[in-house]
């Protein structure tokens, strides 16, 4: 009994410690600032076509991979 119950604390302790930072979480732009330049890479990466169709990665201009998952960005899909 005594060790059911201290297997049982042990498991709710590590669902505890692994899933906190999961829920809690945090945001994940401190400020308005990096938010904007963040959505302006987006938006010349939609511009240029060199975000990723596989990951939504935007890649710089010119761009012939991802350079986030390496798929072929010139490759007809």
């Amino acid at each position: 009994m005594a060790e059911t119950l201290l297997i049982v604390a042990l498991g709710v302790i590590v669902l505890a410690a692994v899933g906190y930072p999961v829920i809690a979480g945090r945001p994940r732009f401190e400020d308005e600032a990096t938010l904007d330049a963040e959505v302006a890479r987006y938006r010349q990466a939609l511009a240029a076509g060199t975000v990723c169709p596989r990951c939504r990665f935007p890649n710089r201009e010119g761009s012939r991979y991802c350079a986030e998952c390496g798929r072929d960005l010139t490759a007809a899909d």
